[in-house]
């Protein structure tokens, strides 16, 4: 949080929160490399709240970090992020991949929203 507490006292807009969290491996050539995709997704969702808490609605969120899907959007704009990225999800799901988390968005918004007013 000590980044957030320098990026509010600096005036800063918005803040990309987790994308790739480095790691060591001992089998990878150089011994370290970024972790990425589906595995850092629950640590991203974790740090969007904090981060949203620490700022209230002063900056704009970019949640990035193992978005796949429509619904993993949604959940990462329920924890409080205002814009979404993905990568991975170009890799696994083709050109297509944008297109599709849009609709599959928008139907999962409906049933948010469905669900709230029942």
């Amino acid at each position: 949080m000590a980044l957030v507490g320098v990026g509010k006292a600096q005036g800063v807009d918005g803040l990309t929160v987790a994308n790739t969290r480095p790691t060591a491996d001992a089998r990878l050539a150089v011994g370290s490399g970024g972790l990425s995709g589906r595995p850092v997704y629950s640590g991203m969702l974790e740090m969007v709240r904090d981060v949203r808490s620490e700022v209230g609605d002063e900056m704009t969120i970019n949640a990035c970090g193992g978005v796949f899907t429509g619904g993993d959007a949604l959940a990462a704009m329920l924890a409080g992020a205002t814009t979404v990225q993905t990568y991975t999800g170009f890799v696994y799901r083709g050109p297509t991949a944008a297109r599709e988390i849009n609709k599959e968005l928008l139907a999962a918004m409906s049933r948010e929203a469905a669900g709230a007013a029942a």
